[in-house]
Parts: C-alpha cells; structure tokens; sequence
C-alpha cells in the first residue's frame, strides 16, 4: 500500500485482492459508476474500480460456485498455454489460442457432464 501513488486506481482480478483496504483505510466514499474512493492513513487516496469485484461483475450477479471452478481452470489452461508460447505471441490482444486451449481441453464436456447431466 505505501508504493501506490496518490489517485491510483486499482483494479481486483477476484474480490478478495484488495480485501485489505477495508482495514486499512480512515474512510470510504462511493463513486456513480467506478466503485469506491478510499482515503488512506496518510491522506493519499486509492479508487478501487468496481468496488473489488472483477470489473466484469461490477453491480451485476457473481459466477455461480458451480462455475467458479471452470472459469479457474479455464484461467489456468490460457496462462500456461500463453507462457510456453510467449516468445512466437505477436503483439496485441488475440483470444484465438486460449479459446483453442480452452476447446480441447475437455473443459466444456466435463463441466457438463459433472453438473448438467451430460451423457
């Protein structure tokens, strides 16, 4: 906490990432539409986005437990496939690889098996 500048904004990849600033912190203020501004002990402030949700679940419904342990493996699977291939990556943002990954895994066909009855 002490390294983050003044006005920082902080986005969570999982709500429990800045779980610490509820401890931390001498007040909290709401901001319409990004999430709540925190004053620090030393006066700076930090803006967590979203509130400390994943910015995709800001004001929306969670990932259902059963989901979560999908979406993790899901995670785990693109992470490892991007860094064993990172040095012939281009440059950007493609979703091709990880959604290929992710396809022939067996991912889909196993969470459906184990929670929508598959066959």
């Amino acid at each position: 906490m002490a390294l983050l500048a003044d006005g920082s904004y902080l986005a969570g990849f999982a709500t429990k990432d800045f779980a610490l600033l509820s401890e931390c912190t001498c007040g909290s203020i709401e901001c319409a539409v990004a999430g709540v501004r925190h004053q620090l002990p030393d006066g700076r402030t930090v803006t967590l986005l979203g509130d400390g949700r994943s910015l995709n679940l800001f004001e929306n419904e969670g990932i259902p437990n059963r989901g979560y342990d999908a979406y993790r493996v899901g995670t785990l699977l693109a992470a490892v496939a991007l860094c064993c291939q990172a040095h012939d990556l281009p440059v950007g943002l493609d979703t091709a690889l990880a959604d290929r990954v992710i396809a022939e895994s067996g991912l889909f066909e196993a969470y459906y098996d184990l929670y929508l009855g598959g066959s």
